[in-house]
This record gives C-alpha cells, structure tokens and sequence, in this order.
C-alpha cells in the first residue's frame, strides 16, 4: 500500500515541505500491506486563519463551508487508488503551507491525525482493501508513530532520502510508465494510432494535450461528446471558440491576408492552432479515428505553425523541437489516423 497526502486550502492546492512526506513516510511502513498495488491519495484541507485576498471573499466562504462535509472518499477500482479528503484540524493553512524545509511540528500532528483517518476510510472503503486485515493496519500505523523521526535534522534527512529514491524509481520508469495513464479512459487503437509517448505528455508545450489549450480542450471535449454522439465533431472547435470569447477575432484574422494581420491576431492564431490540433488527437484518443473535416483543420494549422512566413510576420521562432514535434504530428494525422 502506497499513500500520497496533498495540501488545500481555498486559494492553494499541491506539495507542502511539512505535509507531503507524510505520504513518503506512512508509504514506507505499509509497504508490506496487501493489496500491494492500492494507492491512497489524501488531501488534507486546512482552515485559512486570516482574511480573504482581495476579489476571493466568494471562494473564501465556499471552501470554508465545504469543510462542513468531508470527510469524503472515492474509489477507483480500475486505477487502484482510494482518494480521501478530508479536514485537518492539526493547524491553520498558513502554518500547513508555508514555505522553507519540512518542520517536525508540523509533519508529527499531520502524520498522527492521517494515521487515525486511515483504518476508518478503509473501513467505509471495503471494496479498495478487502483483504487488508485491521490488527496489521494497526500494528504498521503504530509502528510508524513510534519510528517517527526525533529531530529536525532526521526529518530532513528522511526527506532527503524519500526524495532521491523517488527520483530513482522515476528515472527507472520507461516513457510510457512515466505518463501513468488509466488506458481504459481511452479508445483502444488510440495508443497503436499514436504510438509515441510525446502524444500523450501532458507537461510538454508542443504535445497537443500539454499546452493550456490542449489540456483544457481534452476534458471539455470528452465532457461535450458524451452527450453529442450524433453530432459532427467539427462543430466543436468553434463551439468551443466562441465560449472563449475568440469567435469574432478568429473571423475577423481568417478573412484577412497574411501581410495585414496583426499583434492581436498572433494570440488568436496560437489558440485557433493548438485547439484545431488538440480536437483531432483528442478524437483520435477517444474514438480511435478523426473526421476526415477534423483532420484538415489540424493539418492546416501544423501548416501554418510550420511555415516560415507566419513566423517572420509575427517574430516567432521555431526551434528544432517544436518543428520535429509538428512533423510527427502531421505524421500521426496522414497515417492511418483518419
């Protein structure tokens, strides 16, 4: 059994110093716990001490009253993973998040109070750990309060260490490992269609998905099909457009020849770009095909993106990368794709 504890408070979500290695530590004691494979994800929300930033009253009141409901839990079977969230009563968000090296006083509370929600979540959770046995919990959880590191230079050389063989175990992962992805979300021949990791990174700008665009365009469009199954998937890009707010400056740049385009348009013709690029792959993931309509449109913008005079006109510069990446997108599009 695995664990990963993730911080929140109404304007922040992610890593805290004191907080995450929680997950590191609990992980190394309950190793030996079956099922082997389980993760749990825990996100403890914390309580902001002081006053709302200017302009988030609104989600200051609304995360504040949410804590009111949790703790809440939710399995994935097919991922192996329990999330948990839950409300942290150890300290205020401010003492939780804040910055510089992990601080025992605040990883030893967080890591008693996660060590008392734990056996009460798999309990409600049965399905994630059904033949997990709650004396072995007990002991391993008790075992770990007991081990917990005695000072601040041996918390943080625990970090240290949990930190160096994280970046070990990373480094021994394949690519396709790395990414981690739940292939039942997708179609079947999407990993055969596009059969380089680089198609489904999600932190590489180039990648149709790993740009702002692509990555808010994935989850939108698989959201819209579900309920458009009839319709031709070439009327969502500008659907989409237009609830940006982009509609009208797409039709004002497309009507207009190269030489007049402008400042403005260059941000117009990155959006219009990587979304034109992002709904092909995205059906492609999703359905194993793109509409032969859907797929000019991206082959069109990779053009465009390509294309030396666009670039002058609007000072961009294309480095080795990006134009390797476009090749093998245009690739992924003319070979077998449509």
């Amino acid at each position: 059994m695995k664990v990963r504890i993730y911080t929140q408070a109404y304007n922040q979500y992610g890593s805290a110093a004191s907080v995450s290695p929680v997950g590191d530590y609990l992980s190394q004691h309950l190793a030996a716990l079956v099922p082997h494979e389980l993760t749990v994800e825990a996100t403890a929300c914390f309580t902001t001490a002081g006053p709302p930033g200017k302009t988030l009253e609104r989600l200051y009141d609304e995360f504040h009253r949410s804590l009111a409901h949790l703790p809440t839990t939710r399995f994935l079977s097919k991922r192996a993973v329990l999330y948990v969230r839950y409300h942290s009563h150890v300290c205020s968000a401010e003492r939780a998040l804040r910055f510089g090296p992990a601080s025992l006083d605040v990883f030893l509370p967080v890591l008693q109070e996660l060590a008392a929600l734990l056996p009460v979540v798999l309990r409600r959770k049965r399905a994630a750990a059904p033949a997990l046995k709650s004396e072995a919990l007990a002991a391993a959880l008790a075992t770990a309060i007991a081990a917990v590191p005695a000072t601040e230079e041996a918390l943080r050389l625990f970090v240290a260490d949990a930190k160096a063989r994280s970046v070990a175990a990373a480094a021994a992962l394949s690519p396709w490992e790395r990414l981690d992805i739940d292939w039942s979300e997708y179609h079947p021949d999407a990993r055969t269609l596009l059969n380089d990791p680089f198609f489904w990174e999600e932190a590489d700008d180039n990648a149709p998905h790993g740009n702002d665009t692509g990555a808010d365009l994935l989850p939108d469009f698989r959201r819209w099909r579900r309920t458009h199954r009839d319709k031709l998937v070439a009327i969502f890009l500008p659907g989409l457009l237009a609830r940006w707010g982009f509609e009208e400056r797409v039709l004002a740049w497309a009507t207009k020849p190269l030489h007049e385009w402008t400042d403005d348009d260059a941000l117009t013709v990155s959006v219009h770009d990587e979304a034109a690029i992002a709904v092909a792959f995205a059906q492609i993931k999703l359905e194993g095909r793109c509409d032969p309509e859907v797929c000019a449109l991206a082959l069109a913008a990779i053009t465009r993106q390509e294309a030396p005079t666009v670039a002058d006109h609007f000072g961009w510069s294309v480095s080795a990368e990006r134009a390797q990446r476009l090749v093998l997108m245009r690739s992924a599009l003319m070979q077998g794709a449509v």
